[in-house]
């Protein structure tokens, strides 16, 4: 059970840090229809990505933004990896 709830914090606490990351880095977010620059739409982002599902409608327009990305990605893969490593011990 510590390990679920561990888990659980360390994907909280990694939608939090990219959403400031995403927001203080002044990364460009591009939306079909409208700018998108508010911390609403950061956090929908990390969300989004931290969560598996991805993102269909807002799409970094510069290199950094798209290397925070592959970053946040990366460690949503290694979590996954060593949670289901541990639960099956």
């Amino acid at each position: 059970m510590k390990i679920a709830i561990r888990t659980v914090c360390f994907h909280f606490f990694c939608i939090i840090v990219f959403t400031f990351l995403y927001k203080y880095a002044s990364i460009e977010l591009k939306d079909s229809e409208k700018r998108m620059d508010s911390f609403i739409d950061y956090l929908y982002l990390s969300v989004a990505i931290q969560s598996g599902t991805g993102f269909s409608q807002v799409i970094p327009k510069n290199d950094t933004g798209r290397i925070l990305i592959i970053i946040q990605e990366l460690m949503l893969i290694c979590t996954h990896v060593f949670t289901i490593y541990f639960i099956s011990l």
